[in-house]
């Protein structure tokens, strides 16, 4: 007799075994990226979030100006800055499968911010924290901890809390932290910010879940010396302690590159998404009023327009809302076939020309961190000025076609298209749009 092949379950205790993929698992991350305001570094941050498929990642030392939210790629980032220097700065970029989930943005200050996001059964706010150096006045980490503690208790409601950052801590081995930290940490001992660190974690009832799951030495450290030598795991991420199975693992990943000296952390949190019930709009349509300069195009388009309003027989003298109503929709009905919508494009500095030059650079770094000698870490620094040099030489292109776009434009008289070019590009104006009701 043959033996039956054996088959996967596809039932268990009366649901398909397939039941409990509606409990959402998506992937949190930590990473202080040194800076977004060099060129190309946003572009290059999505690129690496969207290869690790992570929906919300927590930034640190953004270092841009004033407070608001930019939509790059598939992401949209959530900032808080300073208002006058490009130093510090953090907040969230969130993928846009969970911008709709988003409930509330809150930029407490360039080192502090806080995002809610609605989830199922409790909803989950995310504390983001960029703490001092180990070399700071003692009275600088206080008044970072105590900001800290403030934003900590000043959440209200029954909701799952976790902070997350960069916290300079080296949480040690100690017999005395093991209820909070666990044994799975990369040091023997606490420098002074893990300290502060522990004993914030353990006055609000915290487990330091970076510290609690096992794996190599190389998957626990989170920075790396520019010399190569120093590795330290500084970057940490607690929950409440009541909800410490939410996330289920914890580990930095060295191939992610950003151009930094942090390596990017990982944790993999399970959680149901409360259904969004919204009202469906209707996006309002743009037409490309440019080609009315034709007479061709005009003549066809007064015609449509003198042919919908017969057909929706319009008479002002019975009901001007009805009647309104009645000309806008023949107007936008005329226009759609004889005009046309206008097409947005989509056309960004950053080609696959940078793209290539981040791989290189990328690779360099990874054949560095790998074999650490001379001549790798000679050829990273090489490739990582072709690659800023490249970066900056594509940018100047792209912006200097659109100036000659623009200049042609007002010199031909098409000053429609002329000042949008002009609107869309003068300054950067993220916008502000972050809190929902």
């Amino acid at each position: 007799m043959k033996p039956t092949t054996p088959k996967p379950r596809t039932r268990l205790h009366g649901f398909k075994t397939d039941f409990w993929k509606r409990n959402a698992d998506f992937k949190i991350a930590t990473w202080n990226v040194t800076s977004l305001y060099r060129t190309g570094e946003s572009q290059n941050l999505v690129d690496v979030l969207n290869t690790y498929n992570i929906k919300v990642a927590a930034i640190q030392e953004i270092r841009w100006l004033g407070v608001g939210q930019l939509t790059i790629g598939e992401y949209t980032i959530f900032f808080s800055g300073m208002e006058n220097t490009h130093h510090f700065g953090n907040g969230f970029a969130v993928h846009r499968t969970l911008v709709p989930y988003i409930k509330e943005f809150n930029p407490v200050s360039e080192r502090i911010s806080t995002l809610t996001i609605n989830t199922s059964p409790i909803s989950i706010c995310i504390i983001n924290g960029h703490a001092p150096t180990e070399i700071k006045d003692d009275n600088v980490k206080d008044s970072f901890y105590d900001e800290l503690t403030e934003t900590y208790k000043g959440i209200t409601g029954n909701m799952i809390r976790i902070v997350i950052g960069d916290f300079n801590a080296k949480c040690g081995r100690e017999p005395q932290y093991f209820p909070c930290i666990e044994k799975e940490s990369l040091h023997c001992n606490s420098n002074d910010n893990g300290q502060r660190l522990i004993a914030f974690a353990t006055s609000n009832g915290l487990t330091v879940s970076s510290t609690t799951f096992p794996h190599k030495n190389i998957h626990k450290a989170t920075w790396k010396s520019p010399d190569g030598e120093t590795l330290n795991q500084i970057d940490h991420i607690l929950i409440q302690t009541r909800y410490r199975s939410t996330i289920h693992d914890v580990r930095s990943h060295r191939g992610a590159d950003c151009d930094t000296d942090h390596y990017l952390v990982i944790s993999k949190l399970r959680s149901k998404l409360k259904s969004q019930s919204r009202l469906k709009q209707d996006k309002r349509a743009k037409f490309n009023l440019e080609l009315l300069r034709d007479e061709t195009v005009r003549k066809n388009y007064e015609n449509e327009v003198r042919k919908k309003l017969k057909e929706n027989n319009v008479q002002i003298e019975i009901d001007v809302d009805l009647d309104w109503e009645k000309v806008s929709n023949a107007v936008k009905k005329a226009a759609a076939p004889s005009i046309g919508e206008l097409k947005r494009s989509r056309d960004t500095w950053y080609n696959d020309v940078c793209r290539i030059a981040v791989d290189k650079r990328r690779k360099a770094r990874d054949d560095f961190i790998k074999n650490n000698t001379q001549t790798t870490k000679e050829a990273f620094i090489r490739e990582r000025k072709i690659c800023k040099s490249a970066l900056q030489r594509e940018k100047r292109k792209f912006f200097n076609n659109i100036l000659h776009t623009a200049e042609n434009d007002h010199t031909q008289g098409r000053t429609r298209h002329f000042f949008r070019v002009i609107k869309q590009y003068k300054q950067f104006n993220p916008i502000w749009n972050a809190i929902r009701d």
